[in-house]
């Protein structure tokens, strides 16, 4: 229990001094400023070797994180299982996939917000991501739900045709959407009648 207290106290400090620092409550020697009466802690040296420890772990941690383009193309493996997943008429499958698909969109757009365009302006990427969220992909998520494949079918290719004009847009139209001939994952099985839990 008091490792627990000890911890909070260190952690609450260490927030304290980040706030400082972040703050400009440094000066350019590296010395702590006169904070009485204003409630701010000022840096021990060991708050600052302990900040000089999470920049670079956190620096470590941005330089192995996945880009925008390794979340895209995840995007695409879980749509691409989606359209088995819908033809099969697998319905759990295909509302798992469905929800890969946002989730991973969201970290993806998390990642990148907005393109700079070659015009110097730039392309909300959030802004395009929730608004398909808000429509096609809550479209198909009440075709699936109902479990009206011709319905889910015609939501899923109009997505498409919204997905590229997102590329388009992002001058990117060279990634050309097309319906998938063959699952993404070979070792996923859409047959629902395999399944234990219809």
């Amino acid at each position: 229990m008091n490792d627990t207290r000890d911890y909070a106290a260190r952690l609450a400090r260490l927030v304290a001094v980040l706030a400082v620092a972040v703050s400009g409550g440094c000066n350019e020697a590296g010395e702590s400023e006169d904070h009485r009466g204003t409630g701010q802690v000022a840096p021990t040296d060991s708050d600052r070797s302990e900040i000089g420890r999470l920049e670079q772990r956190i620096a470590r941690l941005e330089s192995i994180a996945p880009g925008q383009g390794a979340l895209m193309g995840q995007l695409g493996y879980h749509f691409g299982n989606l359209w088995f997943a819908l033809d099969y008429e697998n319905w759990p499958l295909a509302g798992f996939y469905l929800h890969e698909c946002r989730e991973t969109l969201e970290q993806a757009v998390r990642v990148r917000p907005a393109r700079t365009l070659s015009t110097g302006g730039e392309l909300n990427l959030q802004g395009i991501a929730e608004a398909l969220d808000n429509t096609q992909f809550a479209e198909l998520a009440r075709a699936i739900e109902a479990k009206g494949k011709a319905r889910a079918v015609a939501v899923y290719q109009d997505t498409m045709i919204v997905c590229y004009s997102c590329h388009q847009a992002a001058e990117m139209s060279f990634l050309r959407m097309q319906l998938p001939d063959k699952p993404p994952s070979p070792s996923i099985s859409f047959d629902l009648a395999l399944n234990d839990d219809r």
